[in-house]
């Protein structure tokens, strides 16, 4: 997959004939035994001489006889031509280019090491120097002993001597390092002189060499401070003056290479660029303009170097690549380790170079806190956790404090030590909040000595604490499956006060016959009710009247309306009644017999009140195995949510992995001040299949939970703003409502005010209001593209001014939302994790250089051609005319007997 074709393969051959002997014996032997014959054959010619008739004719048949001695012993001897095919092929370097979505993030430039582009300073060139040396020692100790005398072992000793005693990686170096250097060089002499070197000797100095080179390299990294330095002039790519991404400065660097370094290179070896996010391809001509325009959204999300590395090693296995330059953030995120695959590298050259901020040696550290997570609300006297994820750059060992703050009032302190290896720390704080109200909660990392950067060690996140008491008017025609199930677990939550309305009870006890039940006729008589839930009730039940009541419940009171619904009347009559306005879907067909499984919507993925576990995708697989054992028939036709409705949970029909667009099964929408929740089918006791009550215990909880308290909200008598959840996903967006009434109560429409967004350090992202048309005096926003962190929302405009002006407040009306970073480890403005390549390099016993340093590493590797040749033989002796010669000079030997008389 890594390899450059097979052009360059054949790119230098030679063929060239010759001609050799190819004999079974030695052929010394073979000349002795002719020799033999030959003076044989003369002493039977003088025996002869007596008994011819013409002896003058005897010369002739010795000539004849010894011709044919000499040509047998020469078939014996094995003459052969030979053709030797001689061919070259150059090696190849693979420059692998992480191109995952972290590779996108901007960086302080203070922060991240120098890409150079003209060439690697005096340190840069002895580190790559170096790094070669160290490469070339680790081959030889790898060699058997026996080996190091053959001409192979004796260019890998020259190579090993020649880059540890280069003048720029031994100026300045310690005595150790070139008594080291001497004694390498003394023992590769006494390989090319021939003299006796024991084994021992030999591996102990190469140890002791590579023991000076890597305490060389860890000296000139910590004269730099960890081997940064601040980015050089004109290193970004020039959009707008501002800091480049780690894409964008390796671009440049590698195309500011291909007239220099690079071009040099590639007289020597191959080199390829290659693109590694999630899995290696070859790079295209365009890849630094891609690289330098590459957006997150269209990067790989997630870093898998495992993977990267094991097609690395197969390709080095069967192709030519016998080096390979890493760049990457170290962002490995994948569920393999990278370690056991980088292992499988040793003995191939590899350099890694370390992309983005970097904060690492002694006197550089850095502690931050990426994420902080806590439910939006809970119960008084509940417990609840609170999640942090601390992130540590060279902290390892360091022991840190983890402080869980209300106001200036600690509530808990961790304190646990940073593990070698460690990128991230998980920590867990519990809290058990005692009174109502909004809480504002504050993590705080005590800074450590040396830190070099101090306002990221804390985050805020703020939660409202509920009425652990929460009534409830549950309501059905009669009671199915869906009432009973949620009247039975409303039974056993001490938390929870709820008043059932069943209009067909299953029986009816002994005695006078109890009053029918009836809905509230008045406003107050609603308001009891913190949440009415609707079952399947008829038009006759729940008339025009009580409708309106409902309606102004719900707007007016701030109420929260759930409805479920059924095959009988709801909500296909109340559409054309006063309920209809607050129904948050409409109707659209779909083929009968059509059945459908649950699962989480994109919207549902961001918000607590469908999940049924502690990750989303944990969520969505319960709804999905639970609602497909026993899939959704009676979907409602009403399922099409209305354009300001949302989805929560979405209905998919079996057999598709997709949903046919626009049908929901959880949906909801903002009413006034309230909220109404729309289900629609009675299905979700569902969830009780095979796990009991469960999940459909916790789906109740957290609806009821979520839909109360809906929002941080703030305002006053005439001005309310509240958002749609109080902690929102940075790439997700944020819904944020106004309320305008006069000091009469009176919706003010018409009115022109902007929600604006203001971060601790005074940056500001504003939006205008589009008012509800449907509700008067209802004004909605969306905000997009947050900055991490805690940040409070203002409503600002003439309208507001006016209306706080009437009513006598000083003051402006906020909310306080937190924008979490996002689920994705890509998404987050991390740290090059120094550490984790650290680790990988060292599994797989190659360097981690600066980018001015590939060059000079490269060069010294000793990368030549590799050579192969290859001879065939093609015998002459056995072919025909050889056979014709020693036949015919026997036969005419045999004819001439007879004149001499000899017959």
């Amino acid at each position: 997959m890594l390899s450059g074709g097979e052009d360059a393969l054949q790119a230098a051959a030679d063929t060239r004939q010759g001609f050799v002997w190819d004999s079974p014996v030695p052929v010394d032997w073979l000349i002795l035994g002719a020799l033999a014959v030959v003076l044989w054959l003369a002493l039977l010619a003088v025996s002869e001489w007596r008994l011819a008739k013409r002896a003058w004719l005897l010369p002739f048949l010795w000539l004849l006889r010894a011709a044919a001695v000499v040509a047998l012993a020469a078939a014996v001897a094995g003459p052969s031509r030979t053709l030797t095919h001689r061919q070259s092929s150059r090696q190849a370097v693979s420059i692998l280019v992480d191109t995952s979505a972290s590779m996108t993030l901007t960086d302080k430039d203070e922060y991240v090491p120098a890409w150079t582009h003209a060439g690697g300073s005096p340190q840069d060139t002895a580190l790559g120097q170096l790094a070669a040396a160290r490469h070339h020692l680790r081959r030889l100790a790898a060699v058997p002993p026996g080996q190091w005398g053959t001409p192979a072992g004796e260019q890998r000793w020259a190579d090993a001597v020649a880059t540890m005693t280069k003048p720029e990686a031994s100026a300045g170096a310690p005595e150790d390092f070139r008594q080291a250097a001497a004694r390498l060089a003394e023992t590769a002499e006494a390989f090319t002189s021939g003299r006796s070197v024991l084994a021992r000797d030999c591996l102990r100095v190469l140890n002791e060499a590579e023991a000076a080179v890597t305490e060389r390299m860890n000296s000139l990294e910590a004269k730099s401070g960890g081997g940064l330095s601040g980015a050089p002039a004109g290193s970004g790519s020039g959009g707008g003056g501002g800091s480049p991404s780690r894409l964008q400065r390796v671009a440049d660097w590698l195309e500011a290479a291909e007239s220099g370094w690079l071009k040099e290179c590639r007289e020597e070896f191959d080199v390829t660029l290659f693109d590694a996010g999630e899995v290696t391809v070859p790079a295209s001509g365009t890849a630094f303009q891609k690289w330098r325009a590459a957006a997150g959204d269209a990067s790989p999300q997630r870093t898998d170097l495992a993977t990267v590395l094991d097609e690395t090693a197969r390709e080095s296995a069967v192709g030519r690549t016998r080096a390979v330059v890493l760049v990457t953030d170290g962002g490995h995120n994948a569920e393999r380790g990278v370690e056991a695959a980088a292992a499988r590298l040793r003995g191939l050259p590899l350099l890694v170079v370390p992309a983005g901020a970097v904060i690492g040696g002694p006197q550089q550290k850095d502690l931050s806190l990426p994420s902080l997570l806590a439910p939006a609300s809970v119960y008084k006297n509940d417990s609840m956790k609170i999640e942090a994820v601390v992130s540590a750059a060279g902290c390892e060992g360091a022991t840190v404090e983890a402080v869980l703050k209300e106001g200036d009032r600690r509530l808990e302190t961790k304190t646990f030590r940073i593990r070698d290896g460690a990128p991230e720390t998980p920590l867990e704080f519990a809290w058990k909040p005692e009174k109502l109200g909004r809480h504002p909660l504050r993590v705080e990392l005590t800074p450590l000595k040396g830190e070099a950067i101090l306002d990221n060690n804390h985050q805020e996140i703020s939660v409202e604490v509920l009425d652990d008491t929460l009534r409830l008017l549950i309501a059905d025609g009669e009671p199915r499956w869906e009432t009973r199930y949620l009247l039975n677990l409303l039974k056993r939550d001490a938390r929870m006060e709820f008043e059932p309305l069943l209009f067909a009870p299953l029986h009816s006890a002994e005695g006078p016959p109890p009053p029918p039940p009836v809905f509230p006729y008045d406003l107050d008589g609603w308001a009891r009710y913190r949440i009415v839930v609707l079952g399947d009730v008829t038009p006759a039940q729940l008339t025009p009247e009580h409708q309106a009541l409902l309606v102004k419940y719900v707007v007016e009171r701030g109420g929260t309306l759930v409805v479920i619904a059924g095959g009988e009347a709801m909500p296909a009559a109340f559409m054309a009644q006063p309920l209809g306005a607050l129904i948050p879907v409409t109707k659209e067909a779909y083929p009968e017999g059509a059945s459908y499984s649950i699962t989480l919507s994109p919207e549902g993925r961001t918000v607590d009140s469908g999940r049924l576990a502690d990750t989303a995708a944990e969520s969505s697989r319960v709804w999905r195995e639970a609602t497909e054992r026993l899939p959704v028939y009676d979907l409602s036709a009403y399922s099409k949510p209305k354009p300001q409705a949302h989805v929560l949970l979405q209905a998919n029909p079996l057999g598709r992995t997709e949903p046919p667009p626009g049908r929901a099964f959880l949906t909801w929408q903002d009413a006034g001040k309230g909220r109404v929740i729309y289900l629609a089918a009675p299905v979700t006791w569902h969830l009780r299949y095979l796990s009991g009550d469960q999940w459909h215990y916790r789906f109740w909880g957290q609806l009821f939970q979520w839909a109360v308290a809906r929002g941080m909200s703030g305002g006053s008598r005439t001005v309310h703003l509240s958002v749609d959840r109080p902690r929102v996903p940075q790439d997700s967006p944020l819904n944020v409502l106004l309320r305008l009434e006069d000091p009469l109560g009176k919706p003010v429409a018409g009115a022109e005010c902007r929600a604006v967004l203001r971060t601790e350090k005074g940056l500001e992202k504003s939006v205008v209001f589009t008012a509800d048309e449907k509700v008067p005096g209802s004004y909605r926003a969306v905000l997009t593209g947050l900055p991490v962190g805690p940040h409070r929302i203002v409503a600002e405009g003439a309208a507001v001014d006016s209306l706080l002006k009437a009513e006598g407040r000083q003051g402006r009306i906020d909310t306080a939302i937190t924008v979490d970073p996002p689920a994705n480890r890509e998404r987050r403005d991390v740290l090059c994790d120094l550490g984790g390549i650290r680790r990988l390099t060292a599994a797989a016993e190659g360097s981690v250089v600066p980018p001015g340093a590939v060059a000079d590493a490269l060069k010294n590797l000793g990368l030549r051609p590799a050579v192969t040749e290859r001879t065939s033989l093609t015998p002459v002796w056995n072919q025909w005319p050889w056979l014709a010669l020693i036949l015919g000079l026997l036969t005419l030997e045999w004819i001439l007997r007879k004149p001499a008389g000899l017959l």
